[in-house]
C-alpha cells in the first residue's frame, strides 16, 4: 500500500506542476548605453529563463544593469537609466490575463520616482537620459507587442506610456500610435 500512496502522490505533483517550463531565452533589448561623446540606443543581450512571452516582455529590461566591455577590456554598467535609478516596466494585467492587452493597446511605464537628480559618471544629466529611455521603450513594446486572444495573436495598435514619479516629463506620459512612430528607434544618438 505504501507504493501506491508514493505513486499517487508522485501523480498529484506532476499533475500540479505549470504546463509550460521555462527555459533560458537571449533577449535582444534596446538600453540608453552612456559614452562621453552622449548616449546611444544600444542593441545589448540579456538572458532570462521564461515560460510566456507576454506583450512588452523586453519593456522591463530597458533599464536593467548591463555588462559593456570597455576601450581597457573592463566591464562596466553602462546603460545610463539604470545608473540612474530610472526603472521600466508592463502593466501586470498584460501577464496576469494570459497575455492580454487593454483593447488594442499595451500599457507601460518610466518609474523616476526613486531616480536620482544626479548625472551619470560621463556627466550625463536625468532630462538627456530620459529622451533616450523612451525611445528605447518605445522600441522594445514595438518589438514584443503581439498578445493572444481567443482567434490567436494580434498585434497591438498602440502603446501607453506613463511617466510616474516627476511632472516635469508629463508631456511624455501619453497614447503612442505604433503606426504613427513609424521605425523605431527615431533617434538613436542623444548629445546634450
Amino acid at each position: 500500500m505504501p507504493k501506491v500512496s508514493a505513486l499517487i502522490l508522485v501523480a498529484l505533483l506532476l499533475l500540479t506542476q505549470p504546463s509550460h517550463s521555462a527555459f533560458e531565452n537571449a533577449l535582444q533589448v534596446a538600453q540608453p548605453i552612456e559614452t562621453e561623446e552622449g548616449i546611444v540606443i544600444s542593441i545589448v543581450t540579456v538572458v532570462k529563463y521564461l515560460g510566456d512571452k507576454p506583450p512588452g516582455l523586453l519593456v522591463p529590461f530597458t533599464c536593467e544593469e548591463n555588462c559593456i566591455v570597455t576601450e581597457s577590456g573592463r566591464s562596466e554598467n553602462r546603460n545610463a537609466a539604470h545608473i540612474l535609478g530610472i526603472r521600466t516596466g508592463v502593466d501586470p494585467y498584460h501577464a496576469t490575463k494570459g497575455g492580454s492587452l487593454y483593447g488594442d493597446t499595451l500599457k507601460v511605464f518610466i518609474d523616476l520616482r526613486e531616480a536620482s537628480g544626479g548625472k551619470t559618471p560621463s556627466g550625463w544629466s536625468l532630462d538627456a537620459v530620459m529622451e533616450a529611455t523612451l525611445e528605447c521603450v518605445l522600441y522594445n513594446a514595438e518589438r514584443t507587442r503581439t498578445a493572444y486572444g481567443p482567434d490567436g495573436p494580434f498585434k497591438a495598435k498602440h502603446v501607453k506610456v506613463d511617466v510616474l514619479g516627476a511632472d516635469r516629463f508629463s508631456a511624455l506620459s501619453k497614447v503612442y500610435s505604433f503606426e504613427a512612430l513609424g521605425e523605431l528607434p527615431r533617434k538613436s544618438s542623444f548629445q546634450y
